[in-house]
């Protein structure tokens, strides 16, 4: 509810100081990841791979293995957009000491396509012509989260567990036009993330991109900064397979712009997922589609399609993915399978003190040993 307060109280302040169509770095309102582009963006909820970046910090500490991933994206009139991303749980018990631990790190370099530029005499005759790169765009970000508060939920019925996290980001912005300004900046994020397993029900919150301003000589323009609000859930079906539903309000502060998207995801005996979304309000995209291939749980080929309704060429993105390591010990937060969706009605892994008490020969009896190592030194 603070947390719900702060983002409401700086989009009261953003309003008063901004107006539509004032911020700079429009690549922070690019969404990453070609799995979430395929569910129409609607990923504050759900956010359990390194894209959780981008739509909520605090899905990081919803991974179990190490992840790395590239995205490519064609599109937006000639424009190429790259995205390298790491994340990771750590052996950390964390700040408020209740374990799940992450942390992460994204690489965007996004190029602006290139404008000629024609000279002349003063008479008007042809003097000379160039090419110039129209702008780029560099954002570094890194990452960290854990778990803030385990709780539980009187539905009625029986009590059911909340795991609660919260995630905090920097960002470093850099950026160029037309070869002649350039400009940088540093900004934040900030994401909370509460998940119902039991119900295979999430919420996600975040306020990405607060602070900074880019100033391309003599005037300062503010970057975008994004609220969301976010609502998944999960189901499964006979014979392994499992859905996901979910649903974003998304609000750019400065430009006073609102946008609701929702997507579906279907995972088949997860080895093949079908995904399709829907973004009400943007005015540049609306339909999106996409699918996604796994391999042994750990090599991921996501692929995605965004139909374009603004002249623009229709926008396309692919992801591989390599999740790799052993697991750390997980808690209750971490998915029980590397590409698990958003809660599930499926129990996750028990925690260190739940495990049995294992009997020595001679009947002493021992506690399990923990394995509490990084995932890149068990394997």
């Amino acid at each position: 509810m603070i947390l719900l307060g702060l983002l409401l109280g700086f989009a009261s302040f953003a309003q008063a100081q901004y107006g539509p169509g004032v911020t700079a770095a429009p690549v922070l309102q690019v969404p990453l990841g070609s799995r979430a582009l395929g569910m129409g963006g609607a990923f504050t909820a759900i956010s359990n791979d390194a894209s959780a970046l981008y739509y909520n910090p605090a899905g990081l500490s919803r991974l179990n293995s190490q992840e790395v991933d590239a995205t490519f994206m064609g599109g937006l009139a000639g424009n190429s957009y790259e995205d390298f991303d790491y994340a990771a749980p750590i052996a950390f018990k964390g700040i408020f000491g209740n374990g799940d631990a992450s942390i992460g790190a994204s690489l965007v370099v996004s190029q602006n396509g290139v404008i000629d530029i024609n000279n002349t005499n003063p008479d008007g005759s042809f003097q000379s012509s160039q090419s110039l790169n129209a702008g780029s765009d560099i954002v570094a970000r890194v990452g960290y989260s854990e778990r803030l508060a385990k709780s539980s939920l009187d539905l009625g019925d029986y009590e059911h567990r909340v795991n609660q996290f919260l995630g905090v980001e920097g960002e470093y912005i850099h950026s160029s036009l037309v070869q002649a300004y350039s400009a940088q900046t540093f900004s934040g994020s900030i994401g909370y993330l509460a998940d119902i397993p039991d119900e295979g029900v999430s919420v996600g919150l975040s306020a990405n991109n607060i602070g900074g301003s880019l100033n391309y000589g003599g005037y300062a323009d503010p970057i975008p900064t994004i609220l969301r609000a976010g609502l998944a859930y999960q189901g499964n079906v006979p014979d392994g397979d499992s859905y996901t539903l979910s649903m974003d309000s998304i609000y750019v502060a400065q430009e006073r712009m609102y946008n609701v998207d929702a997507g579906a995801e279907y995972d088949l005996m997860d080895i093949v997922a079908f995904r399709a979304g829907y973004q009400f309000v943007q005015t540049s995209m609306g339909i999106t589609a996409g699918f996604g291939l796994h391999w042994k749980s750990r090599i991921y080929l996501d692929y995605a399609w965004a139909l374009a309704t603004n002249g623009f060429n229709d926008l396309q993105r692919v992801t591989l993915s390599y999740r790799f390591g052993g697991e750390i010990r997980p808690g209750e937060g971490r998915q029980k399978k590397l590409r698990e969706g958003a809660g599930g009605n499926v129990s996750p892994l028990k925690n260190l003190e739940e495990q049995p008490i294992i009997t020595s020969p001679a009947g002493t009896p021992q506690s399990p040993k923990p394995n509490v190592l990084p995932g890149w030194m068990i394997y």
